[in-house]
């Protein structure tokens, strides 16, 4: 057991309690601990919390275990403020996760038996440092993430920074990005002239004020920029155009990327290619051979045969099924999910080796829970900024499949009993509190940070060749 000599009481009605309580373990950890043995120590320190706890009153304090917290309540009305929170954190969550399968539950609480104590005087933005030191499974990390109460900010931060932005695309960049039919938020007679149903959908939307946007996205001028402490979300960033095209022209050096997906996959490919283009200086020619798509929306036995026959070991392709094999293949979709995803397991990807093989997670559908969807006149959508603080039981519309279907991912793919490891490339966190950016719910504004997308991508394949 490793003791912080980080510590804090906290008391919400007696100071007096907080300093006599604090002093009690000072003065137990100064004269008590030294000279014992192992198992000694850690007994004691134990009892000396326990101590402290039951000595608090009205206080109370905060026990951080590997990846995890644990807060105790020090009051008369302990058991009935237990289940009050019980109720409210049951109520925050759609009922789906509240049924998450047992096992994944005992494999994430497992965590819990390697102790490394903190006490943390708040509540810490990131997950532990210690949680990329080998001492908890991929498993247990993913789902740590996705579990925690404010995803996105246990995974990273948005930054406004409008002068760092990454670019200011061109005219040309975006007439490139307005080749994509979902996407295109910064003309709003984008729908004028055409007969495509998702601009005049959008547009119909945006005119009934059920769709919202942060000014930046709508300016086609995106200020917020992605970064992570945490190596998994980590993204390649830009802050010199000819260091930046250096640095992913190595990641993707003798590359092809196969991009396989549904049409948010295909607006991905189509934000990558725009990038390399016109950040890059690609030719299209160049950019269409490095940057393939392949529309898949079931799973893989959609996938045409010979599509994987030439590739190369250097090659990668990045995987995601999730928006239309949720509810809508009906109430038992969670079986068959998983099913689908372990076919995935079995199918051939031709040459590309395992490490090159990514399962990108599943954004959330930021239409709101409870106010309708796609599919009804009452959907309502998106935000007017960034929040790090967003929920997934706040959205989701009628079909609330996340976190859940992110979850059934990491078991599949990362189970130590699976056939194949896929990497994960989790970009559903980041997304999560960029509603402001939606299309019309469930797609994404181009440009906008669908780009980081590439970014994490990048990333991990140019530190894969250093």
């Amino acid at each position: 057991m490793v003791l912080s000599n980080r510590y804090v009481f906290t008391n919400h009605g007696n100071p007096q309690h907080e300093r006599q309580a604090n002093n009690r373990i000072k003065s137990s950890a100064r004269t008590s601990v030294a000279g014992l043995s192992k198992g000694r120590r850690i007994f004691l320190v134990v009892a000396v919390l326990i101590f402290v706890f039951d000595a608090g009153g009205q206080g109370r304090f905060k026990m951080k275990i590997d990846h995890q917290e644990i807060q105790r309540e020090g009051n008369s009305n302990t058991t009935s403020n237990n289940n009050r929170n019980d109720a409210e954190k049951r109520a925050d969550l759609p009922e789906l996760d509240r049924k998450m399968q047992p096992e994944l539950r005992k494999k994430v609480n497992k965590a819990s038996l390697k102790i490394h104590l903190k006490l943390e005087k708040t509540d810490p933005i990131l997950v532990d440092e210690d949680t990329n030191s080998g001492k908890i499974s991929e498993l247990e990390f993913y789902a740590t993430i996705h579990h925690s109460e404010f995803p996105a900010e246990k995974a990273g931060e948005w930054i406004y920074k409008p002068d760092a932005r990454a670019i200011s695309p061109s005219k040309e960049h975006l007439h490139c990005l307005d080749q994509e039919r979902q996407g295109n938020c910064h003309d709003p007679d984008a729908w004028k002239n055409t007969n495509d149903t998702a601009k005049l959908s959008r547009y119909n939307s945006m005119a009934a004020k059920a769709i919202a946007n942060s000014p930046g996205i709508l300016a086609g001028d995106d200020p917020w920029m992605w970064q992570s402490k945490l190596p998994q979300y980590r993204v390649l960033l830009f802050k010199d155009r000819d260091f930046y095209a250096k640095q992913v022209g190595k990641a993707l050096r003798n590359r092809k990327i196969y991009l396989v997906g549904d049409s948010l996959t295909r607006q991905w490919s189509q934000s990558m290619r725009c990038e390399l283009i016109h950040v890059l200086g690609m030719s299209p020619e160049e950019a269409n051979k490095k940057v393939r798509y392949v529309q898949v929306h079931n799973g893989v036995r959609d996938i045409r045969k010979n599509t994987f026959d030439q590739t190369k070991e250097r090659d990668v392709v990045v995987f995601n099924i999730g928006h239309h094999v949720g509810f809508k293949i009906g109430s038992n979709w969670t079986t068959l999910y998983r099913e689908k995803l372990e076919q995935v397991l079995t199918f051939s990807f031709g040459n590309i080796p395992d490490s090159n093989k990514f399962f990108r997670t599943t954004s959330v559908r930021h239409y709101i829970r409870g106010a309708g969807d796609w599919d009804s006149e009452s959907s309502k959508a998106g935000r007017v900024e960034p929040s790090m603080r967003e929920k997934w039981s706040t959205y989701g519309g009628s079909r609330p499949e996340q976190p859940m279907q992110n979850l059934i991912a990491f078991e599949v793919f990362l189970q130590n009993n699976s056939t194949r490891r896929f990497q994960i490339l989790d970009t559903s966190p980041m997304m999560l509190a960029r509603a402001d950016s939606t299309f019309d719910g469930c797609h994404f504004c181009l440009p906008g940070p669908l780009e980081y997308w590439s970014r994490m991508l990048y990333h991990r394949l140019y530190y894969s060749n250093t």
